[in-house]
């Protein structure tokens, strides 16, 4: 369920197969997965009235598993502000989306946008905003506005190639001179 394309009962029957086997041979050498570790220590933490720390500071929140979220909001313990989290909707790119409200986190209207990038330079910034549409949202209807941000350095135009396969693409990347060293990062005199 929740992978987007429904498997005929065939399919389901060899996966399960697999998911037994590796479920079985983990077992076997005493090993748990980490989804398995945040789902036992997010257990443990609701079945404590203690906390280990008073507030939680999470960086990349984009990157934020289902289980990791689990383990997260026990460890808030539902106490008010007692998280703060920092991450970019339009980064997401590893995980598929996901109810934050419906794990313990609820950041609507909550949470604010930052307008000032410090780490892409304007020509990258720009050429990855064509890619993305002009508002982000995640399931949960928080939205981010793409425009508006703006990058504080300036770099090189960058170079976009296409090719017409994977062959040719190994061809292209290895005629980019990649002995000529970037150019060096702004000092905080120039941002």
């Amino acid at each position: 369920m929740g992978r987007k394309t429904r498997l005929p009962e065939q399919q389901r029957r060899t996966l399960w197969e697999i998911f037994s086997r590796v479920r079985s041979g983990l077992q076997a050498r005493n090993l748990i997965t980490k989804a398995y570790m945040f789902g036992r220590l997010a257990s443990h933490l609701n079945d404590s009235e203690q906390r280990p720390f008073d507030y939680v500071v999470v960086d990349e929140a984009q990157d934020i598993s289902v289980a990791q979220l689990r383990f997260l909001a026990a460890l808030g313990g539902n106490r008010p502000d007692s998280m703060f989290f920092a991450g970019d909707l339009g980064q997401r790119i590893f995980q598929q989306p996901f109810s934050w409200k419906a794990l313990g986190i609820d950041i609507r209207g909550r949470s604010s946008t930052l307008r000032i990038n410090y780490r892409t330079s304007h020509q990258i910034r720009t050429q990855a905003d064509r890619l993305l549409d002009p508002e982000v949202s995640d399931v949960d209807g928080n939205t981010e506005e793409q425009r508006g941000t703006v990058s504080v350095f300036n770099g090189a135009e960058p170079v976009i190639r296409v090719s017409d396969s994977p062959e040719d693409e190994i061809i292209l990347f290895r005629a980019i001179d990649i002995t000529t060293p970037p150019p060096p990062p702004p000092t905080m005199s120039n941002r």
